[in-house]
């Protein structure tokens, strides 16, 4: 195999079977033996014998030097397996230093001296995910991670979608005199009580127009302020006519309050001239005839709550 000299820079043949690598070329005289051991510390090889290759052989993959399979341990396994000049092949793998393919069953790499078991055993945190090689290699610990992240970011999506569209709500908060004494030009909810009457009231507006009104308007819940005219009790509800846009008016809105117990604890305390604030759904309109011969205009409320 052909390695590069971390003195001279220069690439020259090794055959690990030949003993500790030495620079050849002239000038340099670097020797991996004097670098990496030069007292006492010699250069240990291969004690188990290397793998015959032959086409009808299974080669299984070598065990790291915690005695673990390279899976587990945070290595990746073999990609190639060199020939050497006796035509055995040798499991190999790259330093982690200068990435030069050596056999896997050295200690220091011959063409850097990189310490081989130690650049193993610090493979932590985000360098066991990307082992020395640059393969991902997935534990436990990450699978979890992963599964958190996609089941994380999938419920942030569909909580996005579900709320897409849906109208912000606003508390409902009463600090407006005119609100307050029963007016009726600042609605808290829905179109005013005055724009549905001159709607219906005005002469230019055809029967088709008044039609058309009809359909957008019904099935619209308002929060209006009016005052208290008569309180009838019927079966399964309440009966409220209440006066609006002032006491002298002839605008009206009859309001079907439901037989709840807050609507109950409202009504036994109501009195003629109260002002009080109700939310209902808008059923019907009474115009009291043509706008020629107006008398009355009478908005029919069903689904009545009393809310102040």
């Amino acid at each position: 195999m052909r390695i590069r000299c971390p003195q001279c820079k220069r690439f020259f043949d090794f055959d690990p079977a030949a003993g500790p690598a030495r620079c050849p070329h002239e000038g340099c005289g670097w020797s991996f033996a004097e670098q990496a051991a030069p007292d006492s510390l010699p250069v240990r090889q291969a004690e188990k014998p290397a793998l015959e290759f032959s086409p009808a052989s299974t080669i299984l993959p070598a065990r790291n030097r915690t005695g673990k399979p390279p899976s587990l341990a945070g290595e990746r396994l073999p990609a190639e397996r060199a020939k050497d000049d006796s035509g055995t092949f040798t499991a190999t793998i790259r330093c982690p230093g200068c990435r030069t393919r050596i056999p896997d069953n050295l200690n220091f790499c011959p063409a850097c001296g990189t310490d081989l078991a130690d650049a193993f055993s610090k493979s932590q945190g985000i360098r066991a995910v990307f082992d020395v090689s640059g393969d991902i290699t997935f534990t436990p610990k990450m699978v979890v991670f992963l599964i958190v992240v996609a089941l994380a970011s999938f419920l942030t999506f569909t909580w996005i979608i579900s709320n897409r569209g849906k109208e912000e709500y606003t508390p409902l908060v009463i600090s407006d005199p005119e609100i307050k004494e029963g007016g009726v030009n600042r609605p808290l909810q829905g179109v005013t009580f005055a724009e549905l009457r001159q709607e219906f009231q005005d002469p230019k507006n055809t029967d088709l127009r008044k039609d058309v009104l009809l359909h957008k308007f019904v099935g619209q819940r308002v929060i209006w302020p009016g005052i208290v005219k008569s309180v009838t009790a019927d079966n399964n509800a309440y009966r409220l006519d209440l006066i609006m846009e002032g006491l002298n008016s002839r605008s009206f809105v009859t309001l079907q309050a439901l037989k709840l117990p807050n609507n109950e604890k409202m009504v036994a305390n109501l009195v003629r001239g109260q002002n009080i604030l109700f939310s209902g759904k808008i059923t019907g309109f009474d115009t009291g005839g043509p706008a020629e011969t107006f008398d009355y205009f009478r908005i029919q409320l069903g689904e009545g709550i009393i809310l102040k």
